[in-house]
């Protein structure tokens, strides 16, 4: 039986459930859609063919975003009023995540209406028979996945982050299936332009970390952590329980020797409940780190004004003991508004039900979190 969940509760799948999800993917198209002209910009599609070097090569760097932020210590972010970013940044977000929601959309070059557009765009990602058993969950889940590989790209784009997957030793925290964090987080996209038929492909590749451990409470994935764990020995551990005291085992399997220490911690799309005290928790995250780690924790808008202002709050809780650590932690808030109802209606990508809010990312560092923290 296909079933969503909706405030908590498993429910079928409805007619308005389905209106809804069409509606978020014509939202995407219609977004791709306004930026394909970008494609006809001289030299795009050459700088953007080899995606890791044109990363390398972008001569923007977030310090020149934050030196006016430091100056009052806030360090914060706010997407909406990014004026020393190039205008490209999040147009090219957005192509990114179409690599990876509309994977194998092919397009001719301005030979599209925009409701040409969105109907080829549909129709090669959404599924044909709405009754086929699971169709809806893995359309569902998909919007969820892209908006993860986005955020990914976010944080490339604009020079916050810079790490080789191959190295990478992840503690994904919260991770519910995992399947986000493992695949997704970490993929690569790829803007193909077909000279030949004056066409280009959007495409993406799986990505995978050296090594995860997945930490989450619901057992209802202990199935699925259980048949990644089977089908990639050596390169993935999911463990069921709560995030600190996972932490604290597996600190003492770090004293024995009995494990790597972690150069990556993940926490995406988090309720307040799973960090109650932000404090205990980073200094937990000191035990399992290697010497530096990057850390990076997302949340979404929660299903009501309430739980949005609970998940700002422990963010700006969290953002604000990495700043007393000396930390330089980085804050995006990648929404629009004045005040909670507006910023949790209005996600600069996507929408209330999958869009990532606000992001925190900091390069941690052992030994500052025991020195401040203690």
């Amino acid at each position: 039986m296909d079933v969503v969940r909706q405030m908590g509760e498993i429910v079928e799948p409805t007619a308005q459930h389905w209106a809804e999800l069409r509606a978020a993917y014509v939202g995407e198209a219609q977004e791709v859609f306004y930026i394909l002209p970008m494609l006809n910009s001289p030299g795009f599609l050459a700088r953007v063919a080899n995606w890791d070097s044109y990363l390398r090569q972008r001569t923007f760097d977030i310090q020149s975003i934050r030196q006016a932020q430091i100056a009052d210590g806030t360090y914060l972010l706010n997407t909406a009023n990014l004026e020393n970013a190039p205008t490209d940044i999040f147009a090219i977000t957005q192509f990114v995540s179409c690599c990876m929601l509309f994977n194998g959309l092919i397009v001719p070059m301005g030979k599209y209406t925009q409701e040409e557009f969105i109907t080829e765009a549909l129709e090669a990602v959404l599924p044909k028979d709405p009754l086929e058993e699971g169709a809806y969950h893995l359309a569902y889940v998909k919007l969820h996945y892209a908006n993860v590989f986005r955020t990914m790209q976010i944080l490339k784009l604009l020079g916050i982050i810079d790490y080789d997957v191959s190295r990478t030793l992840q503690l994904a925290l919260g991770a519910a299936s995992a399947v986000e964090d493992f695949f997704y987080l970490h993929a690569q996209p790829e803007i193909i332009h077909l000279g030949g038929e004056n066409s280009v492909a959007f495409r993406f590749h799986y990505a995978t970390p050296r090594h995860m451990i997945a930490v989450d409470n619901d057992p209802v994935n202990a199935d699925t952590y259980a048949e990644l764990s089977e089908k990639h020995p050596g390169q993935f551990k999911g463990i069921i329980g709560d995030s600190i005291e996972t932490i604290s085992a597996l600190s003492g399997q770090n004293k024995a020797k009995e494990l790597e220490r972690r150069n990556m911690v993940t926490a995406l799309r988090i309720e307040p409940s799973m960090i109650p005290d932000p404090k205990a928790f980073l200094l937990a995250l000191a035990s399992v780190i290697d010497n530096s780690a990057d850390l990076i924790i997302t949340v979404g808008g929660g299903d009501d004004v309430h739980e949005f202002i609970a998940r700002q709050q422990r963010m700006a809780e969290i953002h604000s003991l990495l700043q007393a650590c000396k930390l330089n932690p980085v804050r995006l808030m990648i929404y629009e508004g004045e005040n909670p109802e507006e910023q949790r209606a209005r996600p600069i990508f996507g929408n209330v039900t999958y869009g990532t809010h606000e992001v925190i990312y900091c390069k941690l560092q052992r030994y500052k979190l025991q020195k401040h923290l203690r």
